[in-house]
């Protein structure tokens, strides 16, 4: 009787043990897609993904913090400097052209984060400029790229 409670007793303990383990798999499944893009631009920037969520609470929209993050990445400006201007008014055009950052299309937060995916996820510009088109948004691609997981491989040079 008290080896058929004892393993009774370890058989719970055992069954209890897997529950965190599907627990936190369910809750990845689950995950709010926007921390997948923190995750991914911070990882793009090489920065800290606390550092990409306070630019987000400084109010940039999470679509354009990579705007920030580029125009900072190809000029000397801080990403404070870039936001504040943004915040007192100026377009994200006119906020790049003043840090002699070009990028092409019109709407420079599109085009910085069409550039940031095609390159994260190896993708073609155009598969990415054509997922947008469709009315996808930035997070959604960059979780539909994620949850496939196989970039395209890399043309290498002959």
């Amino acid at each position: 009787m008290k080896n058929a409670a004892l393993m009774l007793m370890a058989f719970s303990l055992m069954a209890q043990s897997d529950l965190p383990k599907a627990t936190e798999r369910s809750r990845a499944m689950n995950q709010d897609p926007s921390i997948d893009y923190y995750d991914s631009v911070s990882d793009y920037f090489r920065t800290t993904p606390r550092a990409v969520i306070a630019i987000n609470q400084k109010g940039i929209a999470v679509e354009e913090i990579p705007a920030v993050l580029i125009i900072a990445r190809r000029s000397a400006a801080s990403p404070n400097k870039i936001i504040d201007a943004h915040k007192a008014g100026k377009s994200w055009s006119d906020i790049a052209k003043e840090n002699k950052v070009n990028l092409p299309g019109e709407k420079f937060a599109d085009e910085a984060n069409i550039i940031f995916l095609s390159e994260y996820h190896a993708r073609p510009i155009e598969e990415v400029r054509a997922m947008r088109a469709k009315g996808a948004t930035f997070v959604a691609i960059n979780q539909e790229y994620r949850r496939n997981g196989a970039a395209l491989p890399k043309k290498t040079a002959k």
